[in-house]
């Protein structure tokens, strides 16, 4: 809904701003999660996100949006898996998330464990990667859109989580993996907004809703995948093994941007039914 009031050129810009308001959502909420739960209980703080839910709700029933009459039958899915413009950029995000998956919401926790990491360093880990990835996404929908384009951005994000997943296993203190999962949230925030941007960038307005479906199932693949592959791999070579495979899963999507994304800096693409 929101990418309807931009352009198709501005797809990517309009991603990167909602990923910017999400990403704060979220640190704000873990912050003030943190704070009431240990001030209150535990309890009140699912009270207060149930409340939270009513405000949601009572937001969305203003919302307004203008039906528009289809003129042909809205592709499947599947049938979405046949333009190469949205699958690119669905299967680089699987690569992306995968490495967010296996990190912050996976391994990381478990390599800060090892540093003896109290409760409340591992809340500080989650919002140092947060507040980065809500930066970026800010950033990304417009000055560094303007200025270096989706191709750029998306394999620098990809370089910079490469290099701090690879850092992860080496870092001897906690200090020195909060500045990773900084620069980890940095890239993912680079990147995903971009590609979210892109898989619906070509498609008409009508049928955007069903091109974000497949790019949510494609990239829901990496969510799960990374850590399963990382578990397995950390059973035989240890924890740094794992995060060394992931990192490069990182290089391999950066690679793959740099390399599939060039057609966005060539010609723009017309838009198209799917």
């Amino acid at each position: 809904m929101f990418a309807r009031f931009f352009s198709s050129d501005e797809a990517p810009r309009a991603m990167s701003l909602l990923s910017y308001y999400a990403s704060l959502g979220q640190m704000i909420a873990m912050l003030l999660g943190g704070i009431l739960a240990g001030q209150f209980g535990i309890h009140f703080v699912f009270v207060i996100a149930a409340c939270g839910g009513v405000i949601g709700l009572f937001i969305a029933l203003w919302l307004q949006e203008t039906p528009k009459r289809a003129t042909e039958k809205p592709p499947s899915l599947l049938r979405m898996a046949a333009d190469p413009r949205t699958l690119r950029a669905s299967l680089l995000a699987a690569l992306a998330q995968a490495v967010t998956f296996t990190t912050l919401f996976g391994f990381t926790p478990i390599k800060a464990a090892h540093l003896h990491a109290t409760h409340a360093q591992l809340g500080e880990l989650t919002v140092l990667s947060t507040l980065p990835n809500a930066l970026a996404g800010y950033l990304s929908s417009r000055p560094f859109m303007q200025r270096f384009g989706p191709r750029k951005l998306v394999t620098f994000g990809f370089l910079l989580s490469a290099v701090a997943t690879l850092a992860i296993p080496y870092s001897t203190s906690m200090i020195w993996l909060f500045i990773t999962q900084a620069f980890n949230g940095l890239g993912q925030g680079i990147c995903m907004p971009q590609l979210m941007g892109l898989s619906i960038r070509h498609v008409r307005e009508d049928l955007r809703a069903t091109a974000m479906g497949f790019f949510q199932a494609v990239y829901s693949i990496g969510m799960f995948g990374g850590p399963v592959l990382v578990g397995l791999i950390s059973r035989t070579s240890g924890l740094r093994g794992g995060f060394v495979a992931i990192s490069l899963i990182s290089l391999l999507g950066a690679l793959a941007s740099f390399i599939t994304l060039r057609i966005y800096e060539t010609k723009p693409y017309p838009r198209t039914s799917s």
